[in-house]
């Protein structure tokens, strides 16, 4: 019994190494499926992405990206370039708004 490739109608030759999903050739790059290629972490391009990094919006995986608050995360590269400049006035404000929202929960 063959297996048709989950995007299209060909014989799928292997499966992406991610999801598992039967892929043919076409379909496939490095063993990884397109859909998992297209999600996959830019920073440790390993691990499927979670989210974006707030400032440089490169997708990142749970590992590569910090959560700075119950939304948003921040690579690495970008905390570390932050911290040498210091806050900006926006960051600060930011994290003013919500420390008034934790305060008055």
């Amino acid at each position: 019994m063959t297996v048709s490739c989950y995007f299209c109608a060909d014989d799928s030759r292997s499966s992406c190494s991610i999801c598992s999903r039967p892929i043919c050739s076409t379909h496939s790059t490095n063993g990884v499926c397109i859909a998992c290629h297209d999600a996959i972490c830019r920073f440790c391009g390993e691990q499927l992405s979670v989210s974006y990094c707030l400032y440089c919006g490169r997708l990142g995986c749970i590992d590569c990206l910090i959560q700075i608050d119950p939304s948003r995360r921040v690579c690495r590269e970008c905390l570390a370039s932050m911290d040498q400049r210091g806050p900006s006035d926006t960051s600060l404000q930011a994290m003013a708004r919500i420390a008034l929202r934790v305060v008055k929960i």
